[in-house]
C-alpha cells in the first residue's frame, strides 16, 4: 500500500493507515475468481447493469435497498400527486 507522504495533522490519517494496513491482504474474497467473472462478462453480449460481487456485498446493497424501497412505499401518494389535475 502506498499512503501520502505530505499529511494533515488534522486529519489524523495515521489512524486510518492503520486500519487499512491491518486489514490488507485478510479480505474474504478471491482476486482470481474476480478475474474470471469480469473476463466473462467482458465477452458478454449483455453483462447485468449491476452485478453485486461477494457474500457482503450483496447483503450491504439488498438490506439498502429494502429500506430504499419502504420509504418510497410510504412517500408513494405524494410521490404520484405531482400531475396537473
Amino acid at each position: 500500500m502506498v499512503f501520502a507522504q505530505n499529511k494533515i495533522d488534522v486529519y489524523k490519517l495515521e489512524e486510518d493507515e492503520k486500519i487499512w494496513q491491518d486489514y490488507s491482504g485478510k479480505q474474504i474474497g478471491d482476486p482470481e475468481k474476480l478475474v474470471k467473472i469480469l473476463l466473462t462478462l467482458a465477452d458478454n453480449p449483455h453483462p447485468p447493469l449491476h452485478l453485486l460481487l461477494g457474500p457482503d456485498t450483496y447483503e450491504l446493497v439488498t438490506e439498502h435497498r429494502k429500506k430504499e424501497a419502504l420509504e418510497m412505499e410510504a412517500w408513494k401518494t405524494i410521490t404520484l400527486s405531482t400531475n396537473f389535475d
